[in-house]
Formats: structure tokens, sequence, C-alpha cells
């Protein structure tokens, strides 16, 4: 009867081993849960103090970018307010010159560039790179990079910012005119970029 008996206890004490087993488990479960939700409110916490901290760079990255849009001997110019190093943007402005009548020249339609004006629809900004433009409606929109190629303009004269009108891209300097904004017709604007040399 005694080694029975001492297989039961030895059984009951397996079974009890085995709660105490899968009560480790449990705890060990809740408590990698416990870590998980640690872990995801500190990433939380990274994630939210690194757009933070991007959210900062951009505006200090943005600050550079405040124009002034003026009238100046009938032309209207845009003057990059720059206080970056010169190889990071092209010191100089936009200025809108009237193309004479009896040119061939492309221009913007001169209303077309008003109504723009007057909602304020007109700004600059740098080049971020993968940018495309259509200069003449009948060929394809290229990246920039390559329309620079192409017009041999050198590496430093690409550093000019870019023409918008809302969200177009308008006019890029040493390219031209995009294809969607261009006529030869009626009275017209040509949008040039003048380096203060």
């Amino acid at each position: 009867g005694m080694l029975g008996s001492l297989g039961g206890q030895m059984g009951q004490l397996g079974v009890q081993q085995g709660a105490l087993g899968q009560t480790m488990q449990g705890l060990g479960a809740a408590d990698v849960q416990l870590m998980a939700g640690i872990g995801g409110l500190e990433q939380q916490n990274a994630q939210a103090q690194l757009d933070a901290i991007r959210a900062t760079q951009t505006q200090e990255a943005m600050m550079p970018y405040q124009q002034l849009i003026r009238l100046w001997r009938g032309h209207l110019s845009i003057t990059q307010n720059i206080n970056t190093q010169a190889n990071e943007q092209s010191e100089g402005e936009w200025i809108f010159k009237k193309v004479p009548a009896n040119s061939r020249k492309p221009g913007i339609a001169l209303d077309r560039f008003e109504k723009a004006k007057q909602k304020g629809l007109i700004n600059t900004m740098a080049r971020e790179g993968g940018e495309k433009f259509k200069v003449d409606a009948k060929r394809p929109r290229k990246s920039l990079k390559n329309l620079y190629q192409e017009a041999n303009i050198p590496p430093w004269q690409r550093n000019a910012p870019l023409l918008y009108i809302g969200e177009e891209l308008v006019a890029v300097a040493g390219i031209g005119i995009s294809a969607d904004w261009q006529t030869t017709q009626g009275t017209r604007i040509s949008p040039e970029w003048l380096t203060n040399v």
C-alpha cells in the first residue's frame, strides 16, 4: 500500500508542478505583453519626438524662402530672401518681363498670370530632386536632371529656385516655361531668373 500512496503523492506533485509551470507561462506572457506595451509607448514617444524634430527642421529649412514680390520698372520680381550658403541656393530673383509684341518668344499669358498673382499662387521652391517638367507639348515630361544635362547647364547653375503657380511647376531657370502655361500669342510675360553677381 505504501508504494501506491507514494505513487499517488508523486502524481499530485506532478500536477502541482504542471500548474506552477502554467502559471509561470502565464506570467511570462503577461510580462512580455507589458514589455511590448512599454516598448510600444517608447516607440510612440520616439516617433513623436522625431516628428517634432522633423517639423522644426522643416520650418528652419523653409525660413530662407520667404519671398519679396515686387514691381520694379514695370517688372514684377520675386526676390529670394536668402541666408543659406551660396552652394545651396543661387542668390538672385525671378523677374517677369513683357514679351515684345513682334516677338515669337513663348511666354505666360499676362491675364492668366495676373489672376494667379491676385490669388497669391505664385511662389518659388528649392529643387528637391525628382521634379518632372515638360517644356515642349510634343515631347514627354522629363526629369529636371535630364533637362539640365541636355541644356548643358553646369551643376552650380542648377540651384535657382523653381517657379510654381499653385502646385504646378511653371518655369525652370535655363530650361523654360511649362508647356501647359506657354503661349506665343497675345500679351505675355517671360519669367527670367537673374542672379545677383
